[in-house]
């Protein structure tokens, strides 16, 4: 008896059928169907870019609908992507993880985007690493090299560093003093730009006078306050050239507050928060929002904020989603409880400007509770909360109700409390580094010094504290990829910092 030969079920099935059979697939699953053969991708990326998206992802579809576009699989793709990254977060299920233990340093490390920098004690050197690993020559995985960048400082010799700042796109920004040979010592203040990926200089300014510090990195440019008054200088990040100045509202000019970049219409925005008058139990804040190029105001946003610093605010990672909430934290006097207020702002591209949107209040309660108090972050568009444990390496993170409605990119209803139901992992045990590179318990009296979602990596910053007064590391937990936006993408993303 002759064999029977297996059917193709995409040949075998009409159009109907596997459109059915492809909506019972995950994401995950979908991109594996695609590998099969030729045939299959062509198959399961033309429902890609019609029936697979609407059933995915319905806001997605929408927005291709008004705007028009037709790259519908690449819209498909980068919602799958984040959906298995969130999914990835409320199991506790990172990919990889990554621990960076420089020698002696001094608190000024720096991360932004996919790099992290410090200077060290020992040497007097700054160094750079890219986060993450790459594959050696034998195709063994190994986290990417440190570089040292062309720049030695030193105390003794008369060279400070004054002021560093990281950019994303791998370039980092320093300023120093240098004092002069005796008798006069007379100082010389100069600006540097390095490039990462090699640690040459790109270039160098000196200057008699101290420079003031930059008010913000943008994408291509630097900025900072000039020597008139109310005035904003303009400089090319690569080249060090002056581009422009432009006359700014005074107060922003006289803020003294870390500033920070958004691009909204093709242009880019400086954020200043100036904190205003004292109302009862807080404080008045002013979001200023002021076009970098023409120095005009675009928006004033008023926060009402119960600490005296700067308000926390957090930006959404979603594709195409430009909004970010402003984080306030109020606790107990008595009973030490912790509660997160938090108000969402959504930008309007038709008006130009951010409008109010709803208000959530995250209240921790039960077995939970012992999180008050303690080194913690919260995404509050994907909807968890996570809390690091060290010198153990345990980490929880704390989804609440909407976590999963909202993983795809839909809106939720409210919520107002986290509740004792926690998801957990270890960063020695149940994931180590990447396909056996080992990653080493934490020994000793580690602690931690800040703790940061940001996109789709969880950033552990800790010390020995008097221990060892510059004792330092960095563990880096991944969910998920990482992409920097398009050159002529609107974003909320910083690039000088982690948001």
């Amino acid at each position: 008896m002759a064999s029977q030969g297996k059917a193709d079920p995409l040949q075998a099935l009409n159009y109907d059928c596997i459109n059915l059979v492809l909506q019972d697939l995950s994401p995950q699953d979908v991109a594996k169907a695609e590998q099969v053969s030729n045939s299959w991708k062509i198959h399961i990326r033309d429902w890609e870019a019609g029936p697979g998206c609407v059933h995915h992802f319905p806001d997605a579809w929408k927005e291709l609908k008004v705007t028009n576009d037709l790259n519908a699989v690449e819209v498909f793709k980068e919602c799958a992507s984040q959906k298995t990254a969130t999914d990835r977060w409320l199991a506790a299920k990172p990919r990889w993880v990554m621990e960076c233990h420089p020698a002696l340093i001094e608190k000024s490390e720096r991360a932004a985007g996919d790099f992290i920098s410090w200077t060290s004690l020992s040497d007097g050197h700054i160094y750079c690493q890219r986060v993450g690993y790459e594959k050696d020559t034998a195709g063994k995985w190994r986290q990417f090299p440190k570089v040292r960048v062309d720049l030695k400082v030193s105390r003794a010799a008369g060279t400070e560093i004054k002021c560093t700042r990281l950019h994303a796109s791998g370039l980092l920004y320093v300023a120093t003093s240098e004092r002069g040979s005796p008798p006069d010592r007379v100082c010389t203040y100069r600006d540097h730009v390095f490039e990462l990926e090699t640690g040459k200089l790109l270039w160098s300014r000196g200057q008699a006078t101290p420079p003031s510090r930059p008010l913000a990195l943008g994408w291509e440019r630097l900025y900072r306050h000039g020597p008139k008054p109310n005035s904003l200088e303009a400089y090319d990040l690569r080249t060090g050239d002056l581009l422009y100045t432009v006359s700014i509202p005074p107060e922003v000019y006289k803020s003294e507050q870390e500033a920070r970049v958004w691009r909204l219409r093709g242009r880019e925005v400086i954020v200043v928060p100036i904190r205003g008058h004292v109302v009862h139990r807080g404080f008045e804040y002013n979001l200023y929002l002021v076009d970098a190029e023409t120095g005009l105001r675009v928006q004033v946003i008023k926060i009402v904020y119960h600490d005296y610093r700067p308000p926390r605010l957090k930006v959404s990672s979603r594709r195409g989603e430009l909004a970010f909430a402003v984080m306030d934290q109020v606790v107990d006097e008595h009973t030490r409880a912790q509660t997160e207020r938090i108000r969402f702002f959504e930008y309007d591209a038709a008006k130009g400007q951010f409008v109010d949107g709803k208000e959530e209040q995250m209240e921790i309660r039960g077995g939970a509770g012992a999180m008050s108090g303690q080194c913690g972050d919260y995404d509050p568009f994907r909807r968890f909360y996570t809390i690091p444990s060290f010198p153990e390496g345990h980490h929880s993170i704390f989804p609440f109700p909407g976590a999963d409605a909202d993983a795809d990119g839909q809106d939720s209803p409210g919520t107002d409390h986290i509740t004792a139901n926690p998801v957990s992992f270890s960063v020695t045990g149940d994931v180590g580094g990447r396909d056996g590179v080992p990653v080493k318990p934490q020994r000793g009296l580690w602690g931690l010094a800040k703790v940061r979602i940001a996109g789709n990596r969880l950033w552990l910053f800790l010390d020995r504290g008097w221990v060892e007064e510059h004792g330092r590391k960095f563990i880096i937990v991944e969910f998920g990829p990482s992409a920097l936006p398009l050159p002529s993408e609107d974003t909320l993303y910083r690039p000088d910092e982690l948001d």
